[in-house]
């Protein structure tokens, strides 16, 4: 059997399996997917065109450098999924061990994996904007770093693979971020507002999924806990 690679376009032969019930109907409707399907074998399934090299082929390229890179295969599959979302030679023990542990949220890439980015890449930019000559086309030092964390957190985003909880929270911090900028007064709780906003805008099925609830429930006891 040949093994697809990221990139490559197939011709595939599926059986399709509608929902069995409301619940997994709902699930599905929520990650934007209409029904389940199986694999048929036969002579129809056939690679229609390889890897164009764009985004999915970088991430493999960068996964299999850690591979040649590091010896253990363990620690090598564990750079790859923390680095660039690539979990596929991630093996059964080590997800027992860590569901056992409850780190399986560390390793998959979500939320706090883009937020903490954003927060490393806006601290660059602060300390390179105290570098850049000063002039008119200059933005002040917060938007500048508000700026360059927005991009350098989607271009992480894209890179890990851009799941929902990924999307989520680049929508999230942009509208954070920007409400902020935009306002010379700005309340917590109405960057809050404004990033749900946005969120459901982007995605009107975000709010059928828990993460969703947990996300922005967690910031706002943040919030409230804060003043």
């Amino acid at each position: 059997i040949v093994k697809p690679e990221p990139g490559e376009t197939w011709q595939y032969a599926l059986r399709f399996d509608p929902p069995r019930d409301a619940r997994q109907r709902r699930l599905l409707l929520r990650d934007h997917v209409s029904a389940g399907a199986r694999l048929v074998e036969g002579p129809l399934n056939h690679r229609i065109a390889p890897a164009d090299g764009g985004i999915d082929g970088l991430r493999t390229r960068l996964a299999r450098r850690i591979s040649d890179q590091v010896e253990d295969p363990s620690a090598a599959a564990l750079l790859a999924a923390l680095a660039v979302g690539v979990t596929g030679d991630v093996t059964s023990r080590q997800w027992q061990v860590f569901n056992a542990t409850g780190i399986t949220h560390l390793v998959a890439i979500s939320g706090m994996h883009v937020t903490f980015f954003a927060m490393l890449s806006m601290a660059a930019a602060r300390r390179t904007w105290r570098r850049l000559p000063a002039g008119p086309w200059l933005p002040r030092r917060e938007l500048f770093a508000a700026l360059v964390g927005i991009v350098l957190a989607l271009l992480y985003a894209l890179l890990s693979g851009f799941s929902v909880p990924a999307q989520r929270t680049v929508v999230m911090l942009a509208a954070f971020l920007l409400a902020r900028e935009c306002s010379r007064c700005t309340r917590p709780a109405w960057s809050l507002a404004a990033s749900m906003w946005a969120v459901l805008l982007y995605d009107p099925m975000a709010a059928l999924s828990a993460g969703f609830w947990l996300s922005f429930l967690a910031v706002a006891a943040i919030v409230m806990l804060t003043g």
